[in-house]
Order: C-alpha cells, then structure tokens, then sequence
C-alpha cells in the first residue's frame, strides 16, 4: 500500500485534487468531492463550516493529516479529492495511519 502523501501526489498530477478553501466548498457542495481534507492548522471557524457542509453533503472529513506537502502548497489547509476510486484509496491509506475509534 503506498502511503497517504504519495497517494495524495498523485491525484493532485492527475488532477483529481481539488485545491483551496474555495473551491472545496463549491465541489462539496456540488456533489463533485468524493472526499475532503482539511489541514490540523486551519482555523477553528474554517473547521466548523467544513463540517457541517460535508455533513450535509455526506462526504467524509479527515482532519488529522497536514497534507500541504504532499500537494506543494504549503499553506494549503483545504482540499478535496473530486475521483472515486482515489477517494477510496486514500480512505484506505488515512484509517490506516489514524485508525477511527468505532
């Protein structure tokens, strides 16, 4: 299984990773993201609004990784994954490194 940020390099140069604060929120909304994730650093208020509009959207929210380098964007704290099949790959390779207490 290759890592999560290896994973998440190369849906950003397949261009299945959608970048920024805004324009996760139009593909959340939209029904586009097939998953979201929102870096650790982002602000207390930015985390709320993630989390209510991917609740109301049913797309899931992982929130432990810091994945700004993995996509090259240091200070990226936003982004979601607008493909299926990585969506579910990358699922996979987070619940692996942060196990959900079910």
């Amino acid at each position: 299984m290759a890592s999560l940020d290896t994973l998440l390099g190369f849906c950003v140069k397949s261009g299945k990773l959608t970048i920024g604060s805004e324009a996760c929120r139009k593909a959340i909304s939209g029904g586009k993201a097939s998953l979201a994730l929102l870096s650790p650093k982002a602000s207390l208020n930015t985390r709320k609004e993630f989390e209510a509009l991917c609740a109301k959207s049913g797309v899931r929210l992982l929130l432990e990784h810091d994945f700004s380098q993995a996509v090259g964007r240091p200070s990226c704290k936003a982004a979601a994954v607008v493909e299926r099949g990585f969506a579910s790959t990358i699922q996979i390779a987070y619940d692996s490194v942060y196990p959900r207490n079910i």
